[in-house]
């Protein structure tokens, strides 16, 4: 019941009537979906999901609430690859 449910509520757009424990299933499905590091993917690939993911500009977070992006500035890069 609990799976219909949710899959109902995601299917009609309902998220905002989420429970708690449906928000943490829906979260944990997400990412097990998610792509994983060590992948490999094509220039198309590449280029779709940077596209997917700035034009979603609701979420910088991935759902367990992890920045999809990080800032850095000049001089941290720098001392990344020891310009400095």
């Amino acid at each position: 019941d609990f799976i219909s449910e949710t899959l109902e509520m995601i299917i009609e757009n309902k998220s905002a009537a989420f429970t708690r424990k449906q928000e943490k299933a829906v979260a944990t499905l997400a990412c097990k979906a998610a792509i994983k590091g060590n992948n490999r993917f094509s220039d198309f690939e590449l280029k779709k999901l940077v596209e997917d993911v700035l034009e979603n500009q609701d979420s910088n977070t991935c759902p367990h609430g992890r920045p999809l992006f990080a800032k850095f500035d000049k001089k941290t890069i720098d001392k990344q690859f020891r310009r400095i």
